[in-house]
């Protein structure tokens, strides 16, 4: 009697583990590694950053300079020292887009930019590179790898 409730007992633990498995999606986290030590990482299904590498660590934030950007990256472009970065940001119940200019060689960030307008008229002035077009974050990107 012992033992047939002992298996009944895994058979069900092990059902569990089962249907956990297969019905909560996993979120993939990966790494997008970008000019100069900066890379994008998405860490959550609600999360995905902008940060810089230093002394192997993964920062966005080093002894009180801003080094990245936490809010959400929908879409970034990038060239040899500039990153372009298109997020949404909540406010007041809205969703807005607003944009960032990362000067990664200069470890100097721009912005934000709440209209387009005013960051295409930016980046006229201080990008004198040609940038990639726009990857989206919302499935990985090519080139990302799972981190």
């Amino acid at each position: 009697m012992k033992k047939r409730l002992l298996w009944i007992l895994i058979v069900f633990v092990v059902g569990l583990i089962l249907i956990c498995l297969f019905t909560n999606p996993k979120i993939e986290k990966w790494t997008y590694d970008l000019p100069n030590d900066y890379a994008i990482k998405k860490t959550s299904s609600t999360q995905v950053v902008l940060g810089k590498y230093i002394d192997g660590l993964f920062e966005v934030e080093k002894d009180g300079k801003q080094m990245g950007i936490e809010d959400y990256i929908a879409e970034f472009s990038y060239g040899k020292n500039i990153i372009a970065l298109k997020c949404l940001v909540e406010k007041e119940n809205n969703i807005q887009v607003i944009f960032y200019i990362v000067d990664t060689k200069q470890d100097y960030i721009y912005g934000p930019y709440q209209d387009e307008e005013t960051y295409e008229s930016v980046k006229e002035k201080i990008v004198d590179e040609e940038l990639s077009d726009w990857i989206e974050t919302i499935k990985i990107p090519q080139g990302a790898v799972n981190k």
